[in-house]
């Protein structure tokens, strides 16, 4: 993928699988920013990780648990974290 790329086709990503019920879809990143589609299946869970991207989470839909450090929510339709 080009760090330069500035219009982003999102059907012209492919969707990774990356976990039992968890797919992603690779948008676009440079250095410091990554962005992401990612989708759940009901009830699955995302695995624990870390990586050296800044990232921002919007829910489009559904409910998502998120835990960030000690602190855990629930995030709904519209709701947004950034790490």
């Amino acid at each position: 993928m080009k760090q330069n790329d500035i219009f982003i086709a999102g059907e012209s990503k492919p969707w990774q699988e990356i976990g039992a019920g968890v797919r992603r879809r690779v948008l676009g990143y440079d250095s410091s920013l990554m962005m992401m589609c990612v989708r759940f299946a009901k009830n699955s869970v995302g695995s624990l990780h870390s990586h050296p991207h800044r990232q921002v989470t919007y829910i489009e839909k559904g409910s998502f648990e998120v835990q960030v450090g000690s602190e855990k929510t629930v995030l709904r339709a519209g709701d947004s974290f950034f790490v």
